[in-house]
């Protein structure tokens, strides 16, 4: 065998399991399951837009998304920690913090 050990489709495959296997280890080194639902780096970023007070379209602008997609992302927040509003969910968010090894993106990039 030449070349590379992994291709790109490997590669990129590994890159998109890394945040759930680095919960999972976690999980199993520590014997603890977090009790905090997980909410993606984009979920989270948008959760602390909607912290400062913009509405879903000037979400959409920033990130450069549409609003149907703000309005997804946030259904999907909702659903993960068990609230029904903007206000509950960035409340919510706040209280649990980021997951040990969950990865975190600020609200510029």
């Amino acid at each position: 065998m030449t070349g590379e050990p992994f291709g790109e489709r490997q590669v990129t495959m590994c890159r998109l399991l890394l945040p759930a296997l680095r919960e999972m280890l976690v999980a199993v080194a520590t014997g603890v399951e977090p009790d905090a639902p997980a909410l993606t780096a984009r979920q989270r970023e948008i959760v602390e837009l909607v912290a400062t007070g913009p509405t879903n379209q000037e979400i959409a602008h920033a990130l450069g998304i549409s609003v149907g997609t703000v309005r997804a992302h946030l259904d999907q927040v909702y659903a993960r920690l068990g609230v029904s509003s903007r206000t509950a969910a960035v409340a919510a968010a706040a209280t649990a913090g980021p997951r040990p090894g969950a990865e975190t993106v600020s609200a510029g990039g």
